[in-house]
Order: C-alpha cells, then structure tokens, then sequence
C-alpha cells in the first residue's frame, strides 16, 4: 500500500477520492486550508483499514507543499478553482498552484507519481460540430473559456516536469452524483419539468458520474502510462479522457433526469446571445455579493461553444475503464438522492 498527498480531498470528488484510498488501504496525507471541513472525512474514514492524516497545505503557497511532497509516494491533485473566474487568484491557483506541485516533486531525489485532475475544458468543444466526431488524447487543445486556458495552463507545467516527475493527466467532462452543487440545476430544472438547451442547436454532452471517475483516477496512477519527456513528440501519450460512453443531446439528458421524477419534460432551447447575458448577469450578482457562482459568463461561453463529447476508447483498452451503470440509470441515481435529502421536492 502507498502513502498519497491528495490535494481538494475535502471537494466533491475529493472526499470520494480519498474514502476509496483508505478502503484499499492506502495511506492519505489529505492537504487541506484552515477553514476548510474534515468533519465528515474524519467520520467516514474512521472504519477504514488506511490512516487519514490532514496536513495545512495550500497549492497557492508553495512553502507549504514541501513536507507532505516528499513525503508521499504518490500525489493526487485535484484542488483548483472553477466558480469564481474573475478572482485574482484564479489563474494562479489552476496554473501556479500546478507547477508549484511539479516544482516540489522534481525536487525529490525519487520523484512521486503525480495525478493531475485536470478538465475536458483545457482541450476545448468536439472540434467538428454536434454531429462530428468526438474529442482524442491526441488533438491539439483549444480552450473557449478562462477556465480551459487556466487548467490548460496547469497541464503545460505538467508537461515541463515530466522528464523528471512520472506524470499522468485525466480530464473529466461534466462531473455529477449525489452531493453535487454544480450540477444541481440541470435537476432542478428537470424536476420542474425543463430541459434548459443553452444554444438553438442540439448540443451533445459526455459526463461522468463521480463515483466511475474516482474509479479512473485510482486505475490511472496503478497502472496509466505517463508523460514522455517531451509531450510535443507524442501527443496524447499519459493523458486520458475519463466518461460514459453514452454522448447524448443535452435536451436527452433533462428528459433522462425528469424521467426519474415521473415528468415529461419539455424543451426549452435558448438563443445563444440569451445564455451569455443570463451568464454576465449572474456573474454580476455574484461579484455583487462577493460570491463565487457557476452561473457566470465563463461558464456561458462553454455552453454555447457546441458539444463538448470525448473518447473513452484509449481508457477502456489501458486502463479497463468501463462505468457499469448506464448515464441515465446513474442520472436516476442522483436525482432519487436529491429528492431523498430534501434537495429538491417530492
């Protein structure tokens, strides 16, 4: 069993992360800010064959990366930003904070394993439109959004280390399951009766449901290939795109969702121009009241951009990734846990 460094282990796909360490033994050094909560980590773990240790680290602050770095077999990073992209800190968290891990680990005499959590966002939409072909490891990226370029930012420095540091990258669509915020509305909207088309096109969408992401990553750092030494010379190689198979419109998906409430969901679909202003006014909302909000026009620029749809062919074949439940059984899943917490209406 290995000792981890896991940095966002308190986040949504953090706290799965590292509950599923620990339940196959693994040791986990959970970095983590002053405020941030470990009460439910701290419960959940208590019964775990692996030890949990919290560890003040912030990617943001280098000087305190070093410690749990060096002394981690394997480092898992997850932390960044994504609700709130006119923060000063938002660049330097996605990006900075990125190399100041790599800088830490290239320092080790054995450098560890390092597992960047990055996003389907940093390479850009389907590059062929909603009926063309799906995204590759391979193609060149091409970000819409200061968050793709952020994250895409975050893998360039991946990509400098990896001559010295053992470097795989994932990049997850949409990410959803019980629990989540920031998928949330897209179920609200369906339990009202709604599927909310951001464009007047039929966009396609991959996701992956939280549970056969955390599955990936673990499957990635045991046995993923990894970075050559130079990314340029062999494009896509160490990098894996993580999602059901199923790619469907985004109107299929609200229908899917209401579907588990008993609705027959209607479509609704929105101008594009509609979407961006929603987007700069709940952004402007948000700046008002100093709230980060995912409702914002980052994340508008993203939905009208077309599909946003990869290939999970290169992660079944290495890494044996097969999500054993269809999107729409895991869809139903979630949005039963919704109304069971009282998240949304019964």
């Amino acid at each position: 069993m290995a000792k981890i460094f896991v940095t966002g282990g308190t986040g949504f796909i953090g706290q799965r992360l590292v509950l599923r360490l620990l339940g196959e033994g693994h040791d986990v050094i959970c970095g983590v800010r002053p405020r941030s909560i470990r009460s439910h980590l701290e419960t959940a773990a208590r019964d775990l064959p692996g030890e949990l240790r919290f560890v003040i680290a912030d990617v943001g602050i280098p000087d305190t990366l070093g410690g749990p770095i060096h002394e981690a077999e394997i480092v898992l990073h997850l932390a960044a930003m994504l609700r709130a992209p006119w923060d000063p800190g938002f660049d330097y968290i996605n990006a900075e904070g990125t190399r100041n891990i790599f800088e830490h680990a290239a320092e080790k005499a054995n450098p560890p394993t390092v597992v960047l959590v990055s996003s389907v966002a940093a390479c850009g939409p389907a590059p062929d439109g909603p009926d063309g072909r799906a995204r590759v490891e391979a193609d060149p990226p091409a970000p819409v959004s200061r968050y793709g370029r952020s994250k895409r930012a975050g893998e360039v420095a991946a990509e400098a280390h990896a001559g010295r540091v053992p470097v795989t990258i994932i990049r997850p669509p949409a990410v959803y399951g019980p629990g989540d915020r920031n998928s949330f509305k897209l179920f609200e909207s369906a339990a009202k009766g709604w599927a909310i088309v951001p464009t007047s096109g039929e966009p396609r969408m991959s996701m992956v449901h939280v549970d056969d992401l955390v599955w990936g990553i673990i499957a990635a750092m045991e046995r993923g290939e990894r970075l050559p030494a130079d990314p340029a010379a062999d494009p896509g190689r160490g990098v894996y795109f993580l999602a059901h198979p199923e790619q469907p419109t985004i109107a299929t998906i609200g229908q899917w969702i209401g579907g588990a409430f008993g609705k027959n969901v209607r479509v609704a679909h929105l101008p594009g121009w509609v979407t961006r202003t929603g987007g700069a006014m709940g952004e402007a909302w948000a700046r008002m009241r100093g709230k980060a909000s995912i409702v914002n026009l980052d994340k508008a620029r993203e939905a009208t951009a077309g599909s946003w749809i990869c290939a999970i062919d290169k992660a079944h074949e290495q890494l044996g990734f097969a999500p054993p439940r269809t999107m729409q059984e895991r869809l139903t899943e979630t949005a039963l846990w919704y109304r069971e917490r009282g998240w949304l209406p019964r």
